[in-house]
């Protein structure tokens, strides 16, 4: 090696040492990759010495010049091998990269010469520390002294270091400048448009790599393998397959296995992801994560669990990854005995304190489990929590309907300095909405809104056009929905037209539906099924045809089930039965809905025979009735003054149907015997049920009464209501009725 030009001062190097004393770093490998000697202070590079006797040397002094300072330091310390060492690369930490760059800057000042090696050592460390003074820096140094054109080493690592920073264009140019260019160099520029997602330009490389009639390694393979899953070129991939193949590199190179199960994975070719595999020679621990992560992206969840169980069986321990590929699964599934098989697991290795990620997945998981008291635990448990943390557990509280528990998290997450993001504005003004507190959601949008948060995404002002929508303050969702101008999507007009829809506002819905169109936002499934509903409380036919034109027209129906059931509602309130009934008969799939407005249009037309065939043959097509199709069931009996098949209907709902009567079904049924005259089973029912007797159901028992002329009864009821509660006008009224038919009799 040559001899460094010039020599640094004792001012300078006793500075980087005291510096690097002070930070528990190691001097040795900084020292020696510049070939600072002993001997007179000199900097220079030894000429065919060993770098591991090199820096034992160097410690040593060291150690001696510590020693007469007064502060000896760790021997353990200077017991590593040089810097960015071939044989210690994966050691390298942040510090040793930060005091290697402090030391090259120091020693920059006397026009240093270094060799190759150690440039290519000091663009590495840039690259880590995303050091782009020193980067370019250096970059200049390396093509003043011409380094670039006769190292291979070097220019690679200046390429490697611009991609690593996400300069792809400075890659490409230094890329371009060079005169030869290796399978490494193209590899590189492979690499950079593969990892920034340019799929197409990584291929068009490789291509003209080919050109040059430079052959492929298998860090190649793996770079092209990956843009081709990035931009779904099977067929490319498949070629690059064969060439593996052929050239047995599957057998020798686990990378290029894993680069091919990620392609097929990305492409949604499991089996054929699955078939590479199990073909795999050596099936390391990225392997299993890959193929986990291919089946929780896919949502098979049960072979992803299935694959973590298996690689534990075979001795193979897992990385984090694994346990977030196994999170992410349970999590889907709403699986708690395996969410707390994982958790046991996570605990067991000491994990959860090491990485934070992998904290804040277990803590999602949980929430999503409905376990949110473990969830809560485990919050509590962590050493360090981040805004990730804090919104996976505010946002399960809030969907758990847990507000007031949720705001307060929302508020401790504030006191402690951690600055909300957006999906924690968006949690917190659910949970804001969802308890009628809009003096909190108020104070929300304004930090939002001095926060610069609001202009810089529509999620949390489409959260604010629902709160506001859903409160009744129509004008101030309105001026939101306004000031997000350009940022407004599908979901924001959605908020709107579905609260406008809510309070009954059909007509300005439908004008909203226009406007939309003519902004050119495309309308959804749920757009669609917002409008035909406002069509229907409109009972506007015409309008609704419209909209079920351009629903075939776009082909909506095959693809969206909701959408065909809303129209057969929308049919049923214009009073179109038939036309409701053809639509019904048209649709692929049927769910509960459709069957109920079938119900509830053969229901309003007095066909008890229609409602009674239709519920049969829904539970025959096995769609079990709920709560709704037995509210239409006992209205029509009621109409119709069917008791028994009322009641049979109801006790057999109730009991095989799983479907727990509520306050509105009794207000059913006791229409239905009172209208029959069965005043005594009347009043059984309300003193047996399972609610407090409300006004409404006062009034339909009163109005029994009075139509069978059964004053005494009448007044029984009148006299208990008016002890319980007071009584509403609806009910008195019909008493006073009473009272004075009586009287005129």
């Amino acid at each position: 090696m040559c001899a460094m030009r010039k020599t640094i001062s004792d001012r300078v190097f006793r500075r980087f040492v005291i510096q690097s004393h002070t930070a528990q770093c190691s001097l040795s490998p900084y020292l020696t990759l510049f070939g600072i000697h002993p001997t007179k202070y000199t900097l220079k590079m030894s000429v065919g010495q060993n770098n591991h006797l090199h820096t034992h040397k160097m410690a040593s002094y060291v150690q001696q010049m510590d020693a007469n300072m007064g502060k000896l330091v760790d021997e353990q310390s200077f017991q590593r091998s040089c810097f960015l060492d071939s044989g210690t690369t994966n050691q390298i930490n942040l510090t040793e990269c930060k005091n290697a760059l402090f030391m090259y800057e120091s020693m920059h000042k006397n026009v240093p010469v270094l060799e190759g090696h150690n440039y290519v050592d000091i663009l590495k460390a840039c690259a880590l520390l995303i050091d782009v003074k020193i980067g370019c820096q250096v970059h200049a140094d390396l093509a003043r002294m011409g380094l670039l054109e006769t190292n291979f080493y070097v220019k690679n690592s200046l390429i490697s270091m611009y991609v690593k920073w996400g300069c792809l264009s400075r890659a490409i140019e230094v890329h371009q400048a060079l005169s030869v260019r290796d399978v490494v160099t193209w590899t590189a520029l492979i690499n950079g448009h593969a990892q920034l997602g340019s799929g197409g330009e990584a291929l068009n490389c490789f291509r003209r790599m080919q050109l040059e009639c430079i052959c492929p390694n298998g860090a190649t393979f793996a770079c092209i393998l990956k843009a081709c899953g990035a931009t779904g070129a099977i067929d490319k991939g498949r070629e690059v397959h064969l060439i593996v193949l052929v050239n047995g590199l599957l057998d020798q190179d686990v990378v290029v296995g894993n680069a091919l199960l990620y392609m097929y994975s990305r492409c949604g070719m499991l089996m054929q992801a699955q078939r590479v595999f199990e073909g795999l020679s050596i099936q390391n621990i990225v392997s299993w994560n890959s193929l986990m992560s291919s089946y929780t992206q896919h949502e098979c969840n049960e072979e992803a669990f299935f694959c973590f169980q298996q690689m534990q069986m075979e001795g193979i321990c897992p990385t984090p990854v694994t346990f977030l590929c196994a999170l992410n699964a349970c999590g889907c599934t709403r699986d708690k005995r395996k969410g707390a098989y994982i958790y046991a697991a996570i605990v067991g290795q000491s994990m959860l304190e090491k990485d934070l990620a992998l904290s804040n997945a277990l803590v999602d998981m949980l929430v999503k489990c409905g376990d949110i008291e473990r969830a809560q635990e485990v919050f509590n448990l962590l050493p360090g929590r981040d805004v990730v943390t804090w919104t996976a557990l505010i946002g399960g509280y809030a969907q758990h309907k847990r507000s007031e528990e949720s705001l307060y998290l929302f508020e401790q997450m504030r006191m402690q300095g951690i600055a909300p993001n957006i999906v924690t504005y968006t949690c917190s003004l659910k949970a804001c909405s969802s308890i009628g507190d809009f003096d909190k959601a108020c104070e929300i949008h304004c930090e939002a809104a001095r926060n610069g948060i609001l202009a810089q995404d529509a999620t949390i002002g489409n959260a604010l056009v629902d709160m506001y929508m859903k409160s009744g303050m129509l004008t101030k969702a309105q001026e939101v929905f306004d000031e997000l101008s350009q940022l407004q999507n599908v979901v924001s007009w959605n908020s709107l037209i579905a609260g406008y829809v809510l309070h009954e506002y059909n007509v300005e819905a439908l004008n909203l539906y226009t406007q939309m169109h003519h902004d050119g936002i495309p309308p959804n499934a749920v757009t669609v099924v917002l409008i035909l509903s406002a069509c229907g409380n409109l009972y506007a036919a015409d309008a609704g045809k419209v909209i079920h034109d351009e629903i075939l027209s776009k082909d909506f129906l095959r693809v969206e089930p909701m959408i065909g059931s809303a129209l057969v509602n929308m049919y049923v309130k214009c009073g179109m039965y038939m036309k409701a009934k053809a639509v019904f008969n048209e649709l692929s799939f049927c769910d509960s809905v459709a069957w109920n407005s079938l119900i509830t249009g053969y229901a309003q037309l007095g066909d008890v025979k229609s409602v009674f065939h239709t519920i049969n043959h829904m539970i025959t097509e096995g769609n079990s009735p709920d709560a709704i199709t037995l509210i239409n069931v006992l209205n029509a009996c009621s109409h119709a003054g069917m008791i028994t098949e009322g009641g049979m209907y109801f006790i057999a709902i109730s009991t095989e149907c799983s479907v727990i009567p509520s306050i509105d079904h009794y207000i059913c049924i006791l229409d239905l015997i009172s209208r029959a005259g069965q005043l005594e089973k009347s009043i059984g029912i309300m003193r047996h049920m399972p609610f407090h007797p409300n006004n409404v159901m006062t009034a339909i028992v009163l109005g029994g009464c009075r139509k069978w002329g059964n004053v005494e009864l009448a007044t029984e009821v009148f006299e208990e209501a008016l002890q319980v509660d007071e009584v509403e006008t609806a009910a008195c009224l019909c008493m006073y009725n009473i009272i004075t038919e009586v009287d005129s009799l």
